[in-house]
C-alpha cells in the first residue's frame, strides 16, 4: 500500500476532521484567557468597552467560521481570523501596562506553541507565527528596556518558531500514521490478505448492491488438484497457486 503524502486529499480532509473539535475548543479557550486579561490589565479591573467592540466579533467571527466548516481550508481561514483578532486582543490590552515588551513576547510564545498542533500546513502555520509576533511587537519598538536585550528577545523568537515547527511536524506525522492504519485495517476488512482479491465480506455487500439491478452473472472458480498440492509441495507452493489464481482475475477487472 503507498502511504499518502500530506498532500493527499483523503488523508488531508481526515486531518480536517480530526483538527476542528480540538481547534474550537483553544480558540474558547483563548478567549477566556483574553478575558480574564482583559480584566487585569486595566488599572481599575473595569473592561475597556472599546477594546471588546472591536476584538470580540473577529474572534466569534472566526470561531464560528471553524465550528462550521466542511473542509480543511475554511477551517484554517477561520484559525486565521481567530488568531488575528486575539494577537490584536492581548496587543490592546497591554496599553494599560506600564511594562509590556515581557508580557508581548510570553504571550506570542504561549499563543505560537499552543496552536502548532492544530495546523494541517506547516507553511500556513509559519505564516500565522509570524504576523502573530509582529502584531504583539509593534507597539513594543520604542521600549528601549526590552530592545537593548534584542539579542535575547531573538533567541525567544527564534526558539519558539523552531519548537512550533517540530510540534507541527511531529503531530502531523502521528495523524499521517494514524491514517496509514485506519487505511491497511480497511483494506483487509474488504481484501483477503494472501492474494490481495476482495474477500468474503466485501463479496456479499458487492452482492448486495447488484440484486436490485438484476445485472451480472456468479461465477466460481476451482483450482484442479489444489489439495494435492498443498500434500505433495507444502502450504507454501499453495499459497504461490492461489496468488497466481489471484493475478489472472486482477487481469480481467469485469470478473
Amino acid at each position: 500500500m503507498q502511504h499518502p503524502g500530506t498532500g493527499d486529499a483523503d488523508f488531508q480532509h481526515q486531518s480536517f476532521l480530526e483538527l476542528r473539535p480540538i481547534a474550537v475548543c483553544l480558540q474558547i479557550l483563548g478567549v477566556c484567557v483574553w478575558l480574564a486579561s482583559l480584566l487585569f490589565s486595566h488599572p481599575y479591573r473595569h473592561i475597556d468597552i472599546d477594546n471588546v467592540l472591536m476584538v470580540c466579533p473577529i474572534m466569534l467571527a472566526g470561531i464560528l467560521l471553524s465550528w462550521q466548516a466542511n473542509r480543511y481550508h475554511a477551517l484554517l481561514l477561520g484559525m486565521l481570523l481567530f488568531l488575528a483578532g486575539l494577537s490584536l486582543g492581548f496587543r490592546l490590552n497591554m496599553l494599560f501596562i506600564t511594562d509590556p515588551g515581557p508580557w508581548a513576547v510570553s504571550i506570542a510564545v504561549c499563543i505560537i506553541l499552543t496552536m502548532a498542533p492544530v495546523f494541517h500546513s506547516t507553511h500556513a502555520f509559519l505564516l500565522t507565527s509570524i504576523c502573530i509576533w509582529g502584531i504583539l511587537l509593534h507597539g513594543t519598538l520604542s521600549d528601549q528596556h526590552l530592545w537593548s536585550q534584542s539579542s535575547w528577545v531573538s533567541l525567544l523568537v527564534g526558539v519558539s518558531m523552531i519548537t512550533g515547527l517540530m510540534l507541527n511536524i511531529l503531530f502531523r506525522r502521528l495523524r499521517l500514521h494514524g491514517y496509514v492504519l485506519r487505511r491497511k485495517l480497511e483494506i483487509l476488512a474488504f481484501q483477503d490478505a494472501l492474494t490481495g482479491i476482495d474477500n468474503r465480506r466485501c463479496l456479499l455487500e458487492k452482492l448486495q448492491a447488484w440484486y436490485p439491478l438484476q445485472q451480472g452473472y456468479f461465477m466460481m472458480v476451482d483450482i484442479d488438484d489444489f489439495k494435492s498440492i498443498n500434500d505433495d509441495y507444502g502450504h507454501e507452493a499453495g499459497d504461490q497457486v492461489l496468488k497466481e489464481v489471484a493475478a489472472q482475475l486482477n487481469n480481467h477487472p469485469g470478473i
